[in-house]
């Protein structure tokens, strides 16, 4: 892989797509390259944190996963024991870029407002990239035993 591209995860389906239209994604087994995206020299830029009207959240309609009523039912739990202390990620437009499952649970618990993050910087092929590379690693994941761990402690 060349140092003026940046990898990008991307299931091979979307990439075989993206082909069909004329992009330059190249793949390999897990990772794809793609010309126009040009690694970045500022990789903390400054994220804008503001509260968002839950109305006005859009959900993504390249969404990777949609969140089942089992999962909402968990995040709502969740925020009700810890409060929302996870930002949702979203474009210059409130279109959700990540969080997708926090909104629905905020929803479902009559917030009115929550904490979100603008990525305006990213361009909509970087955010669509974006939302691949997070699914990807959260799919990574191993679950482990903290839970338990920490009960028995108390």
């Amino acid at each position: 892989m060349s140092k003026n591209h940046k990898a990008i995860f991307k299931s091979r389906r979307a990439c075989s797509a993206d082909k069909a239209n004329g992009s330059n994604w190249q793949s390999t087994d897990e990772v794809v390259t793609c010309p126009e995206f040009l690694i970045r020299n500022d990789l903390a830029p400054e994220l804008n944190s503001i509260l968002v009207t839950v109305a006005n959240l859009k959900p993504s309609q390249h969404q990777v996963r949609k969140p089942t009523k089992k999962q909402i039912s968990k995040v709502k739990r969740s925020i009700e024991v810890f409060g929302f202390v996870a930002p949702i990620l979203i474009n210059g437009e409130n279109d959700i870029v990540d969080g997708h499952s926090r909104v629905e649970a905020a929803r479902a618990l009559g917030l009115k407002s929550i904490p979100c993050l603008q990525v305006g910087h990213l361009s909509e092929p970087e955010v669509r990239a974006l939302r691949i590379a997070l699914n990807r690693t959260q799919e990574g994941t191993v679950r482990g035993n903290s839970l338990e761990a920490g009960r028995a402690r108390n």
